[in-house]
């Protein structure tokens, strides 16, 4: 019985690591899914295939997925300052996109790193795949092959916060009239985009984007 209960669990196990679209609950999964299958060989009588399983299945694999997933664990967002969405304050990146994005790191538990480029240089890093992510009042050019976020609840006339220090961007600071504001994303990570799509929806639907766009937008 015990056996056929590990069983069971292995493959439902297997079914969730499969299906995660977050890389750490995969590897959770697969790590689970290791450590159910040893103790199924230990039942069957075979502890020596039990112990390889626990010892390279769970413990080492297991490892060596969660050091790969801590390199390959980058969002990289290419980006031009446009204040209040997102510009350097000092040694940091702040304003109500780079929150977002921050916040959206965390929930996929990668890393953001930033890339400063003129605006019309967004497009074509997004295409082939140089960047992950589009921000900073991000305007899409005629013929771009991007994919784009449901806009943020606002619309949005620039201006400066006090704190802004000037132009860091590797170009102008983009001027703009009243517009939906939107996230861009490569073309090849649909996963990503479908990610922050229900992150954006989650946070509409607990009011956590109000709050934020009332603390940079007030």
């Amino acid at each position: 019985m015990g056996g056929v209960l590990l069983a069971v669990l292995a493959l439902a196990l297997a079914v969730f690591a499969l299906t995660r679209k977050r890389l750490l609950w995969g590897v959770i999964g697969v790590g689970a899914h290791s450590l159910a299958l040893a103790g199924l060989y230990l039942i069957l009588a075979a502890p020596d295939v039990a112990l390889t399983q626990a010892a390279i299945g769970f413990a080492l694999v297991t490892f060596i997925y969660l050091l790969a997933v801590r390199h390959t664990g980058k969002l990289v967002v290419a980006a031009c300052e446009c204040p209040p969405l997102l510009y350097q304050q000092g040694e940091r990146v702040v304003g109500l996109e780079w929150e977002i994005l921050e916040r959206f790191a965390r929930y996929l538990h990668r890393e953001l790193e930033v890339i400063w480029v003129p605006q019309e240089e967004i497009s074509r890093l997004l295409e082939v795949g140089e960047a992950d992510l589009a921000a900073g009042g991000y305007s899409l050019p005629a013929g771009a092959k991007v994919l784009l976020t449901r806009p943020l609840p606002l619309l949005l006339r620039r201006r400066e916060p006090p704190d802004y220090q000037g132009d860091r961007a590797a170009g102008p600071v983009p001027a703009f009239e009243e517009k939906p504001i939107c996230f861009a994303v490569s073309p090849r990570e649909t996963e990503v985009h479908e990610a922050l799509e229900t992150f954006i929806e989650e946070l509409e639907r607990t009011g956590e984007m109000q709050k934020l766009v009332e603390r940079y937008l007030a």
